[in-house]
């Protein structure tokens, strides 16, 4: 659907991240964009479990430096072949414990020509909040952010605009694997073991969490992200509410699914729907983890971000470069998505300016009758910037246009459902009776978000009918609200024939819905 021509902004550096994990080692190599996108060129993972063998032992063998350096240069090849212009390598847990590191670490580098960078536990931390917090919209109140990996288990407490408390614990998975491995299933005792364990480790954080009191859960990386796949797995595959991958799991969802981790061996584990047979093993520990959590907090749902360790690695090394700049601050993450797309595509105007102004006043003092939330009139707001985006294209169908720009974006900081329902805002802005057919991202959302959205939109019509003429001629506006009617009164010194001509197009679809009079007039 784009013209002839470049997208703008679509270019920007080529960075290889490699996170050399106690589980596992992984590459990934992006196209760095202003918007805190990112393009992924190459992605690669080894699983080596390094966290294991030193818990076991202490130390690294031999042969598994061997391997962990025959790896690194082949994951360093990907990279250039991917056309890296900077690789970077941290490594975490297993290098931080293991005796003989530094003999590790020289022999990765005499082999690959890599030199990973051992970071400590709350540098860890901080990396994975930053990542985070790039990749979802943090509430304005304390989230709890969880990393389970081989060695360690990172807890960092923050919102959008700063964290507060991080810890790293020596809790990981291949740790205690090898520190409390038995039989499979564990027995009651076995597990009672190590949940004890569990809790005496974890019990000072969860004190100071605790103090924060965390409103939402988001955990991240392997292990987590596995229990939240089989959760998903899980619900049934008719009559179910899953329909966006990044949708919520209910904390009830995955204690059920807990339940059964910790009741089955590995052999009818591993037939679970959805399991990850390289982690099938490790998943019950997993959960016992997580449960500790849990017990801890009020949360009732989890998000997962796929935004971790390596990304941070990312966003921390573009933020030193001089030749790259973001075009936002990721406390600003969602009103700066939103504004860089409108701008990319030439949509950030006075015309959206405007109507976004008008939207939101209209959906305010039609909050308690249509019963709209705040999160009902932030989407309605960005639509309004955003519903133009399409003229970049073609103004012919540019609602369609404008819709598809939405949908293909990145938008950080929206859930799939936010940006489905942005999109199909943009889609119904113009004009007609939208019907599910219409519109795939439509069609795809619950009856419920559907009346939503369509509502919104028709207020949308409104707003946009006020500033028909792209020229700003009303100044401001009051608003009127009954049972029955919309009352809007306009104040102006210029000729608004075009405005009024719009509105008595445009409000159709609001009426419809609402079974309210819609009307205009002068303020005198």
């Amino acid at each position: 659907m784009n013209p002839s021509g470049n997208v703008p902004n679509a270019k920007g550096p080529v960075i290889a991240a490699l996170d050399l994990g106690s589980n596992s080692f992984h590459l990934v190599v992006v196209i760095a964009r202003p918007d805190r996108s990112f393009h992924i060129v190459a992605s690669e993972k080894r699983m080596l479990r390094l966290g294991e063998e030193v818990a076991y032992s202490g130390s690294i063998s031999a042969s598994s430096i061997q391997k962990a350096a025959k790896t690194v240069a082949e994951l360093s090849k990907i990279a250039e072949l991917a056309g890296a212009e900077e690789t970077v390598a941290f490594a975490t847990s297993a290098f931080r414990d293991a005796s003989n590191s530094e003999d590790a670490l020289d022999a990765i580098t005499q082999v690959s020509g890599v030199h990973p960078h051992v970071i400590s536990g709350v540098r860890e931390a901080q990396l994975i909040y930053q990542a985070v917090r790039s990749h979802l919209s943090l509430e304005p109140f304390p989230a709890l952010i969880c990393d389970l990996g081989g060695g360690s288990l990172e807890l960092i407490i923050g919102d959008q605009r700063q964290s507060y408390f991080t810890s790293s614990l020596p809790l990981g998975v291949g740790r205690l694997k090898a520190n409390f491995s038995g039989s499979d299933p564990l027995t009651p005792k076995e597990r009672a073991s190590l949940v004890g364990h569990i809790h005496k480790v974890m019990e000072p954080a969860i004190s100071r969490i605790a103090d924060f009191d965390p409103r939402s859960i988001v955990v991240s990386s392997g292990t987590f992200g596995a229990l939240l796949r089989v959760a998903k797995a899980s619900r049934a595959p008719f009559g179910t509410d899953e329909q966006f991958d990044d949708e919520p799991v209910g904390v009830k969802e995955i204690q059920k699914i807990g339940k059964r981790l910790l009741a089955l061996g590995t052999q009818k584990r591993i037939t679970m729907a959805g399991m990850d047979p390289k982690r099938v093993d490790l998943l019950p520990i997993g959960w016992l983890v997580l449960s500790e959590i849990l017990s801890a907090t009020k949360v009732t749902t989890l998000r997962y971000s796929d935004w971790a360790l390596r990304e941070g690695i990312i966003l921390d090394l573009l933020e030193a470069r001089e030749d790259f700049e973001f075009a936002f601050d990721a406390h600003d993450l969602r009103e700066g998505a939103v504004r860089a797309l409108a701008e990319k595509f030439h949509g950030l105007n006075s015309h959206a300016i405007k109507v976004q102004e008008f939207s939101i006043r209209l959906a305010e003092s039609l909050r308690e009758r249509l019963k709209l939330d705040s999160s009902d009139i932030e989407l309605l707001g960005y639509s309004a910037l955003l519903h133009d985006i399409g003229e970049w294209i073609a103004q012919e169908d540019h609602d369609k246009h404008s819709a598809y720009l939405v949908e293909t974006s990145p938008l950080k900081g929206f859930s799939d459902l936010e940006k489905s329902m942005i999109s199909s805002i943009v889609r119904f802005h113009k004009r007609g009776t939208p019907k599910p057919a219409d519109y795939q991202a439509f069609q795809k959302l619950r009856p419920l978000e559907r009346s939503r959205v369509l509502i919104l939109a028709g207020i949308l019509r409104i707003a946009d009918a006020l500033d028909r003429s792209h020229a700003s001629v009303i100044d401001s506006l009051s608003v009127e609200v009954t049972q029955g009617s919309l009352t809007i009164l306009v104040d102006t010194k210029q000729d608004i024939s075009m405005e009024i001509n719009g509105f008595r197009k445009k409000k159709g679809l609001f009426e419809e819905l609402t079974k309210m009079d819609a009307e205009i007039y002068l303020n005198s």
